[in-house]
C-alpha cells in the first residue's frame, strides 16, 4: 500500500489491529493492510477521522462511522440507516465499533455511555472483528473522575539516572518509566512496546515489568526510549525516557608491529599508524626500549628509529608506550634483522726503507673479516712522485721514486670476494746523500765588448735532491776579464771595460757534505770599435789642441792615448797631452792638409784611427828689408825699396807711407 502520511492522535497514530486490539504506531511505522487508523481532524479537537488501511492505499470511512455514531446517539439501529451499513453475509461475529460517541469537552454535560451490538461492517471493508470502546478510541488517556470531570492521563519525559560509558548493563523498571505519569492509580497502568528510539545499545524485555539495557561499547551517545502507557480502560499514551551516558576517556590501543631491516641498517618505524584511540585523541610515544645487545631505539618526529647493534642479526624486540595525554598502552615491535655479508676491515700499516731501496709490506695480517672470509688485496696505488707499488704473492712491493725520501702513502683495497675496504701504508723513506748533478747545461755565451751586466741562475743549472732548499754553494774559476759575482746561486756577469776576447769559466756546485759537480761555459766577447776618426781645423802657424777622445766610446778609466810614429804628420808636429788630448803644430807658414794616427789602449786592447788636419792660411805681414843708396848732397835720388821686400803669401806690395 501507499506510504501515506499519518496524522497523530495526541502525538500518536492509533490503529485498530487485525486482532481487534488497539495499537500505537511507532514513529515512521506504517499500518498493515486491514487496520483502521483513527485520528483527530482539524475542524474540531474531538472529531475523529477514521481510515481503513488497504493494499491499494488508505480508505477514508470517517463518514460511515459518523453515521453509525449519530444513529446510536439518536437511539436508532445503525444497521438500518444505509443498506451499505447492513450486516454483511457471514457469521454473526463481524467487525464492529463499540461504545462510540462524540464528546464535546465544554463541562456542561455528562453523556452516559451508549452500548450497542452489530453483526458486521463488511460493507466498510472491515474483514476482521474489531472492538473499540468510545473511551479507547476517543479519549485515549482520559479518565472520568467521580465528580464527572475528565482527568487526562499525562506523562512527561523521564530522565533516567546517567551511567558512564562502557558501564555494566542496567535494569529499567516500570516504576522508573511511570515516574512522571500524572495519575493517582499509576499501579493500574501497563507499559508496552518499549523500544530504543534513538542512540545505540541493546534492550532486552525481561517479561517481568523490567527491561535490561546493555550500553554500546565505547559509545557515549544519549539514548532515548519510547514506550506505550495503557491504563485500565485501554487508554494509551506514548512515553519517553532519556538516558545520559557520561563519556569516559578510553585508553588508546597500541597494536604490535613487525618490520624487517638488514644488519647494520637503520630503520624508521611508524608505530602510531596502526594504533588507535576511540575518542580520536592525538597519540604520542612516551617511551621506548630495546635490549642493548640488540641495538638502540630513539623517538624522532613521532616515529621510532631503530639502529641494530653493530653486526647484530636475528630478532629484536622493541617495547614502546603510547599515551592520549592521560591514559597509556603498550605494544611491541618485532624487528627481523637480516644477516648480511660484512665488509672486511683493513687496518693501516707502517714501514721504513732507504732512499732508492724497495720494500715488501705484508698488509693482510692485521686486516680482519668478522664473517671469517679469506681476504686478498684487490688493488694498490701510490702517488707517482713517491714511487710505484705492485702486488706480489699477496703482499705489497714498494719501490721509491729515484732519489725520493720522506713519507710515502700507499693506498690499498682488500676484499672478501664481495665487499671491500681500504687502508693505507705509511712508508718512511730515509734520505741517502746524493751528489749534486748538472740539472741543465749552461750554454756558451757570446757577448759584445762592454756588454750590459746580466745574470744566470745557477740554482736551475745544478740540483741536489738532498738540498732542495738552496743548501748548495757555488763557485767560478777561469775568468780574468769577465767579472762574476755569485749571490744565492745567482751569477752576475760584468764586462771589463773595452775588453774583448774569450775565456772559459768553470762553475762548481757543492753540497754540505762536500760532494760537488762542475760545468764549463765558454765566454766570447766580440770587439767593438770604440775609437772614431777625427777632423780638426788648424790656423796656419797656430798650435792647436785636438780632443781626440771626445767622439770615442771607450769605457775604461785607464785608457791611454799614444801616437803611431810610423804615421805622423808630414807638415807639422803632434804631441799627447796628459788628459788624452793631442796638440798639433803646423809647420811655419804652412797651410793645407795634414794627417796623423793616434792609438788608444783600454782594457788591455788597443785601437787606432786617423786625425785629418786642415791648416787654414793666414795673411802674413810683408817683410820690408832695409835698403841703402848713395846720392849727392842736395841731389834727389830715386830708391826702389820694394824689390828686396817680400810677402810670404805672394801679395803685391806697395809703399804705404
Amino acid at each position: 500500500m501507499d506510504h501515506t502520511a499519518l496524522v497523530p492522535l495526541g502525538n500518536q497514530v492509533v490503529v485498530i489491529g487485525l486482532d481487534g486490539q488497539l495499537r500505537v504506531l511507532a514513529e515512521g511505522q506504517q499500518p498493515l493492510p486491514g487496520e483502521v487508523i483513527v485520528a483527530m481532524t482539524d475542524a474540531a479537537p474531538q472529531d475523529l477521522k477514521i481510515q481503513l488501511a488497504q493494499e491499494q492505499g488508505l480508505k477514508d470511512i470517517s463518514d460511515d462511522v459518523a453515521q453509525i455514531i449519530s444513529a446510536i446517539e439518536q437511539g436508532q439501529d445503525p444497521s438500518a440507516i444505509d443498506e451499505e451499513l447492513a450486516p454483511a453475509a457471514g457469521e454473526n461475529s463481524g467487525s464492529s465499533l463499540q461504545n462510540s460517541a462524540t464528546i464535546v469537552r465544554d463541562g456542561t454535560e455528562v453523556l452516559a455511555s451508549t452500548n450497542f451490538e452489530t453483526i458486521g461492517l463488511e460493507s466498510l471493508g472491515l474483514s476482521e472483528t474489531q472492538a473499540l470502546t468510545l473511551n479507547d478510541f476517543f479519549t485515549t488517556g482520559i479518565e472520568t473522575s467521580g465528580d464527572g470531570s475528565s482527568k487526562p492521563l499525562t506523562n512527561s519525559p523521564v530522565t533516567l539516572s546517567a551511567v558512564e560509558e562502557d558501564s555494566d548493563p542496567i535494569t529499567i523498571t516500570t516504576e522508573e518509566l511511570l515516574s512522571n505519569v500524572n495519575i493517582d492509580d499509576a499501579d493500574t497502568l501497563v507499559i508496552t512496546n518499549v523500544t530504543i528510539e534513538s542512540g545505540n545499545g541493546t534492550l532486552i524485555d525481561n517479561s517481568d515489568g523490567s527491561w535490561t539495557y546493555i550500553p554500546e561499547a565505547d559509545d557515549d551517545t544519549e539514548v532515548s526510549f519510547s514506550y506505550d502507557i495503557i491504563d485500565k480502560d485501554g487508554g494509551v499514551i506514548n512515553g519517553t525516557a532519556n538516558l545520559d551516558i557520561t563519556p569516559v576517556n578510553d585508553a588508546p590501543i597500541a597494536t604490535n608491529d613487525a618490520i624487517q631491516t638488514d644488519e647494520d641498517s637503520q630503520v624508521v618505524i611508524d608505530v602510531l599508524a596502526n594504533d588507535s584511540d576511540i575518542e580520536g585523541d592525538d597519540l604520542i610515544i612516551t617511551s621506548v626500549s630495546v635490549p642493548e645487545e640488540q641495538g638502540i631505539v630513539e623517538i624522532i618526529d613521532g616515529k621510532l628509529v631503530f639502529t641494530p647493534a653493530e653486526n647484530f642479526n636475528g630478532n629484536a624486540t622493541i617495547s614502546y608506550t603510547i599515551t592520549d595525554g592521560e591514559l597509556e598502552d603498550e605494544a611491541q615491535v618485532s624487528v627481523t634483522v637480516n644477516s648480511v655479508n660484512d665488509a672486511p676491515i683493513a687496518s693501516n700499516d707502517t714501514t721504513i726503507t732507504e732512499e732508492d731501496s724497495s720494500v715488501t709490506v705484508d698488509v693482510l695480517p692485521n686486516d680482519t673479516d668478522i664473517d671469517g672470509d679469506t681476504l686478498s688485496i684487490e688493488s694498490a696505488s701510490v702517488p707517482e712522485t713517491q714511487g710505484t707499488v705492485e702486488i706480489v704473492d699477496g703482499k705489497l712491493v714498494f719501490i721509491p721514486a729515484e732519489n725520493f725520501h720522506g713519507d710515502a702513502e700507499i693506498t690499498y683495497t682488500v676484499t672478501d670476494g664481495a665487499l671491500t675496504d681500504q687502508a693505507t701504508v705509511n712508508v718512511t723513506v730515509n734520505a741517502v746523500n746524493d751528489t749534486p748533478v748538472v740539472e741543465s747545461s749552461i750554454a756558451d755565451q757570446t757577448l759584445a765588448e762592454d756588454f750590459t751586466p746580466y745574470s744566470i741562475n745557477l740554482n736551475t743549472a745544478f740540483s741536489d735532491v738532498d738540498n732542495v732548499d738552496g743548501e748548495l754553494t757555488f763557485s767560478v774559476s777561469g775568468n780574468s776579464n769577465i767579472q762574476v759575482a755569485i749571490v744565492n746561486g745567482i751569477a752576475t756577469f760584468t764586462p771589463t771595460a773595452d775588453w774583448n776576447g774569450s775565456e772559459a769559466l768553470t762553475f762548481t756546485a757543492t753540497d754540505p757534505s762536500g760532494e760537488s759537480v762542475s760545468q764549463t761555459v765558454n765566454f766570447t766577447v766580440a770587439p767593438v770599435a770604440d775609437i772614431v776618426a777625427d777632423k780638426a781645423t788648424v790656423v796656419e802657424d797656430t798650435p792647436t789642441i785636438i780632443k781626440v777622445l771626445d767622439n770615442d766610446t771607450f769605457e775604461g778609466d785607464d785608457k791611454v792615448v799614444s801616437l803611431d810614429t810610423n804615421n805622423g804628420p808630414a807638415n807639422g808636429t803632434v804631441s799627447v797631452n796628459p788628459d788624452g788630448s793631442v796638440t798639433y803644430t803646423p809647420n811655419d807658414n804652412y797651410h793645407g792638409t795634414d794627417s796623423f794616427t793616434y792609438i788608444v789602449t783600454s782594457g788591455g786592447v788597443s785601437e787606432s784611427t786617423t786625425v785629418n788636419v786642415d791648416v787654414t792660411p793666414v795673411n802674413d805681414a810683408p817683410v820690408a828689408n832695409d835698403d841703402t843708396a848713395i846720392t849727392d848732397e842736395d841731389t834727389p835720388v830715386t830708391i826702389d825699396v820694394l824689390p828686396n821686400d817680400t810677402d810670404i803669401d805672394g801679395d803685391t806690395l806697395r809703399i804705404d807711407s
